[in-house]
């Protein structure tokens, strides 16, 4: 997906779009699973997945999955954990 909206920068073509309709599809997703979660911007949560997650494809696809891409769970329970609870459900 990263690759094609570089590759196909141009909106029209179908590729970007298809490209977009994919992100758009995953942070919707994740939106909807950080929604469960009971953080107080569940919102929030679901950018700074979405963006832990395409840097990880990013930095897997230019120094492997032993590079910076290994630290990604670790950096995703991290932003879990610290999301602050729902007022009343801590």
């Amino acid at each position: 997906m990263l690759m094609a909206l570089a590759e196909f920068p141009d909106p029209g073509l179908p590729a970007h779009r298809n490209a977009v309709t994919a992100k758009s599809w995953f942070r919707e997703t994740i939106g909807e699973l950080t929604e469960r979660l009971g953080v107080d911007d569940p919102s929030q949560l679901a950018d700074h997945l979405t963006l832990v997650f395409e840097g990880l494809h990013a930095s897997s696809q230019s120094l492997g999955p032993q590079g910076p891409a290994k630290q990604a769970r670790s950096l995703v329970e991290k932003i879990i954990t610290t999301a602050a609870p729902r007022p009343g459900t801590a």
